[in-house]
């Protein structure tokens, strides 16, 4: 659904229609404006992005390739970045290396790696602030050299032709979040969209505890069950 079809159903539920052929966002509403209703929407698919996260952490994986550059070893965190899964070096793309997390108390320790050429690698990194450091400053220039897949927040929704982020068989669960807000800011009984609004986040996480399945988790011989697939 994309975002204006989402702030329309919630008005249908709340007795609040306005024309679909109006102008996008009409704040003249008597009731609730749209761009109230926009700051709702991207309130709650927050809301529910992290209730994704917590049942599947990777659901909302992606990566990006740094340029690094010599005698730097700091470098500017993705937009949105919200955790950091693997970060690779990417000297060999066809067989990348991790690069691995250090910590305060493994500082003063030393780990180093050849790489192909015979170069020594960049060892460890940490996420300090807003970026990604480099415990062996690099002394090269090289493009692409770094990828980091990391776990992103989701972008904000504005434009009404666009949707969110959260999978597309679950946006009634952002009607029924925004009937909520609705009904809180009149001052009116919210307990039906509460009820709703929690049985469609339960049904989002069952879904999501369960994407990746095409491994059987146990396998029956001989009347018994053994545990751990192989």
């Amino acid at each position: 659904m994309t975002l204006i079809e989402v702030i329309d159903a919630a008005r249908s539920l709340c007795n609040d229609e306005l024309s679909a052929c109006r102008t996008f966002p009409d704040n003249t509403s008597s009731f609730w404006k749209d761009s109230t209703l926009i700051n709702y929407f991207n309130v709650i698919q927050q809301d529910v992005s992290l209730e994704i996260m917590q049942t599947f952490e990777d659901y909302f994986l992606t990566s990006t390739d740094f340029n690094i550059s010599a005698n730097v070893a700091a470098y500017t965190l993705p937009t949105r970045f919200v955790k950091c899964r693997r970060v690779e070096d990417l000297e060999n793309s066809a067989a990348p290396y991790e690069i691995l997390p250090t910590t305060i108390n493994e500082r003063n320790d030393s780990y180093f790696r050849r790489t192909n050429s015979g170069v020594l690698s960049y060892g460890y990194y940490k996420i300090q602030g807003n970026q990604f450091v480099l415990e062996t400053t690099p002394d090269t220039t090289r493009n692409s050299a770094i990828r980091m897949h990391y776990i992103r927040a989701l972008a904000d929704v504005t434009a009404a032709s666009n949707s969110s982020d959260i999978p597309v068989e679950h946006h009634r669960v952002i009607v029924w979040g925004l009937v909520r807000y609705m009904l809180f800011q009149e001052g009116r009984d919210t307990s039906k969209a509460d009820g709703e609004y929690q049985a469609m986040v339960l049904n989002l996480k069952k879904q999501a505890e369960n994407r990746q399945i095409q491994r059987p988790r146990k396998v029956k011989e001989y009347g018994h069950v053994f545990g751990g697939g192989y």
